[in-house]
């Protein structure tokens, strides 16, 4: 069954256009991942989805009925889908009297108040934290206290807004592995934002690329922005941050939003060097298999994403820590946009 159905969603803000979606479907039971970089509108979309902001214009089913963000229904579409924000608010008192804030407001009686709260925490890992002061808890018990929160209110769609943003590493992969239980214990359909592909690539079913409000053609990493230059030789080139130069003919003279396409760099050792026009020397400080592929993070004063078959990379030898040199060639650079975003 289809969950939301979309077409031609526009919202304005200040005269400006911070969301274009021309057609979208979801489906029921699964995890979306809605991904791109600060500013493409993730939020507002996600607000939308909820029922928390209306579109300037445009057309939305959930469940395969028109959705009237004037209507009277909208008060019992959001006791079915519940967002929790990015920075989360608890009330200054227990845990157990913060999740039973919204059974209260659900006229859930008291003697299923406890088991609700048990459960759903203990879902999260934080049973045992019941009777803790919330505002004594770190920003990823926090968050997962505000998950289970949620949880206790019988959603058939949760809502995540950068779920991890606030959290230490080790929070970070207990909420990923939450979300997942979710999906599998309860079968809640869970779309959530990320600005972090790899954490999508994880933990989503189906990624949904943004960029500017609008759903982006494909995924895309290394967002730079750039300025065109031409040389006293008449070559062109992009500069990047920290004087990062790369040669490439782009005849524009304004500065540029670029995305540089991580399967099309050219990671090598360095005694591999044939030319030095486009041959960065970095450091590989980060491998994470993704499927049949591994994703490089390499230094070179920026951080580049490098996408390399994983046969490619044991017959290769590559390792963390390694000093290594990269090739950005012409066809890895995509001109998004003209001026800065």
């Amino acid at each position: 069954m289809k969950l939301f159905t979309i077409r031609n969603l526009l919202k304005v803000y200040n005269g400006r256009n911070v969301l274009d979606i021309e057609r979208l479907e979801l489906d029921e039971g699964k995890i979306y991942s809605l991904y791109g970089p600060n500013g493409s509108g993730k939020t507002t979309f996600l607000e939308i989805l909820g029922m928390l902001s209306s579109p300037t214009k445009g057309y939305m089913e959930y469940r395969g009925k028109p959705i009237k963000f004037n209507g009277m229904d909208l008060k019992q579409l959001r006791k079915q889908i519940v967002l929790v924000q990015q920075n989360p608010v608890l009330f200054s008192t227990s845990v157990y009297k913060n999740m039973e804030f919204p059974l209260k407001v659900r006229k859930v009686s008291v003697s299923n108040r406890n088991s609700i709260i048990e459960e759903c925490l203990d879902l999260v890992g934080m049973k045992d934290f019941i009777h803790a002061h919330a505002p004594n808890l770190s920003s990823g018990e926090k968050q997962r206290v505000a998950i289970a929160r949620a949880l206790a209110c019988s959603p058939d769609v949760l809502l995540l807004d950068e779920p991890t943003a606030n959290v230490d590493a080790e929070n970070q992969v207990t909420v990923e592995n939450i979300i997942s239980d979710i999906k599998e214990q309860k079968g809640i359909s869970i779309i959530l934002t990320t600005h972090d592909l790899i954490q999508a690539e994880r933990v989503a079913d189906e990624i949904i690329p943004l960029f500017k409000g609008r759903l982006a053609p494909t995924v895309y990493e290394n967002l730079f922005d750039a300025a065109p230059i031409k040389d006293t030789k008449g070559r062109e080139w992009l500069i990047l941050k920290r004087g990062i130069k790369i040669p490439f003919k782009s005849n524009k003279t304004e500065r540029l939003r670029i995305s540089i396409d991580p399967f099309r760099v050219v990671i090598m050792g360095r005694g591999e060097i044939k030319s030095m026009l486009g041959i960065f020397k970095g450091r590989i400080v980060q491998m994470t298999k993704e499927k049949r592929n591994i994703r490089f993070l390499v230094d070179i004063g920026l951080p580049i994403n490098i996408i390399m078959k994983e046969g490619d990379v044991k017959a290769r030898q590559f390792f963390v820590g390694d000093d290594v040199c990269i090739e950005i060639p012409d066809s890895s650079i995509h001109i998004l946009s003209a001026g800065r975003p």
